[in-house]
Formats: C-alpha cells, structure tokens, sequence
C-alpha cells in the first residue's frame, strides 16, 4: 500500500532545546541538528511520523502531530472513589507520579490511532524537575487498585517493564497497565525517557491483551528520532 509523503520536516533530535537561551529567556538562532520552539506551542517539527514505523502492521494508521500537550486528567478521566485512598487521583503520590509523565514547561508531539482501535501519544518535555523516584514509588504502592467509573466498578494493575529501548537516554522507567471492568480490558504501555533536560513520554493504549510488539516498536521509532545526534 503506498504511503502518502509527510509534508513536513521529520528531524526531531534530543538536542531540541538550547539550555542557555532557555535558563536566560532570550532568543538565538537555532543550533544545527536542533529542533526550532514556537513561542507559545510546540516545537515545529514533526516528532515521529508514518514512515518511521515498520510495514506491514502500521500501513492502516493515523498519525498525526498533536493539537495539544498531554495532562493528567487524560489519564484519569471517569476514575472516581479509588481504593487504596493514598492512591486517589489527587493523593499526593498520585500528583507526583503524573508530574514524571505529564510535567515540562515546553513539548511536541504526535498522536496515532490504529483500524482496531489502538492509540498512542508520543511527546518530548523539556524543563521537567520531576524525580523518577515519585514515579517508581507510585508503581509500587499502587500496584492494584479498585475504582468507579461512569460504567460500573473497574480494576487496575501496573507492572514494571524493562524490554525498552534504552540506548541514548540516562534512565529509562516504563510500566504496563490491565484496567478490568467487568469482560472488558483495556491495557496500556507507558514509558519516560530522560536525557539531560529533555523527557521522550509514550502512552500506548488497546483494547484486550496488550499489542506489545506495536507499542514498543512506537517507542523505539521515537527513541531513535530522539537520539539522533544526541
């Protein structure tokens, strides 16, 4: 099937930001192999686009750049009453472990949906202070929690995974998530990854088991975009 051209640029390389006119809020010419920052939006060009996924499984997919960053409340959406209360959507551990995902003052992105169903969000971050450490403790303390939803009463479980592209990042935490209500299963792949100032997020979610082998093959199209003369 023949693949329309992305009618943008595709270059987007972990040097995305220059630190110096960041820290001091002034403005310079673009450093070669960098990606230029709107003003007031995201950075202008593409993160990750159809041609940077492998043929055949994506042939049938949107992917688009993302109107919008990314925010909790996608996250949390419909989720009410959970049990344990110290994992509540606005508990303080909870806050915490969406800043590692959601925080940063600056950001691109792109969003892609699948013939079945299947979504993801890919995004940089830049200027996140959040510890990786909130994060982890949250996978730990949360493991398995019970909520409402607008549908009736639905179960979570997240595990930790390590099968991820690691190459050009510092530290790298991803996670899995099974949500359960009642015979439907929705399951989901989130994965952060931090090099110097910057933070590469994934958000991949399917209906049923998880599409592992289409989830991380996103991350890995996006940590090579994002490695590229890093």
């Amino acid at each position: 099937m023949h693949r329309p051209a992305p009618t943008r640029a595709t270059v987007l390389t972990a040097g995305a930001l220059a630190l110096a006119a960041v820290a001091c809020g002034c403005t310079s010419a673009p450093i070669p192999g960098t990606a230029s920052q709107a003003p007031d939006g995201p950075y202008r060009e593409r993160l990750i686009d159809q041609l940077d996924l492998p043929l055949p499984v994506f042939d049938n997919w949107e992917i688009v750049d993302a109107a919008r960053q990314p925010t909790r409340e996608d996250r949390h959406a419909d989720i009410r009453d959970i049990s344990p209360k110290d994992c509540a959507v606005d508990a303080t551990s909870t806050r915490a472990a969406d800043d590692v995902i959601y925080g940063g003052s600056r950001w691109t992105g792109a969003q892609g949906s699948g013939p079945n169903g299947q979504a993801f969000t890919v995004s940089v971050h830049a200027s996140n202070p959040a510890q990786t450490d909130d994060l982890t403790q949250y996978l730990s303390a949360c493991a398995q929690t019970e909520f409402e939803t607008s549908s009736g009463r639905a179960k979570s479980i997240l595990a930790r995974t390590s099968a991820l592209e690691q190459a050009g990042f510092d530290e790298v935490i991803g996670f899995s998530e099974v949500r359960t209500r009642g015979q439907q299963t929705t399951s989901g792949l989130t994965v952060v990854g931090r090099a110097n100032s910057l933070a590469l997020v994934l958000v991949f979610t399917n209906s049923g088991d998880l599409d592992t082998a289409d989830a991380t093959a996103v991350w890995k199209a996006a940590a090579e975009k994002f490695g590229k003369n890093g």
